[in-house]
């Protein structure tokens, strides 16, 4: 079983960040991590970042969903994977 060291994650991305501050990759990355210690609201900002750099990159809509979704924040979830699903309608996820 491989253990991730979340804060490290968080750490590197966050170095990322401050270098490229337009990289919504590093953004949605450091979201990811923050999604994983369960810091949901945190996340989110993330990935609001990263839809304003990059609004076309359909990822960024399925992982704030899913961030929305932890919150039971259903309807804005679901409405942020219907629209990921429209910028990347072959997705399979």
């Amino acid at each position: 079983m491989v253990s991730i060291d979340y804060l490290s994650y968080l750490s590197f991305h966050e170095e990322a960040i401050k270098a490229n501050p337009n990289d919504y990759i590093a953004y949605i990355n450091y979201g990811n991590a923050l999604q994983e210690l369960k810091r949901y609201d945190d996340s989110i900002v993330c990935y609001d970042y990263a839809i304003k750099i990059n609004p076309s990159y359909a990822e960024s809509f399925v992982r704030r969903g899913a961030a929305l979704n932890n919150l039971n924040r259903s309807q804005e979830a679901l409405a942020d994977f219907k629209y990921a699903l429209s910028l990347n309608p072959n997705s399979k996820e």
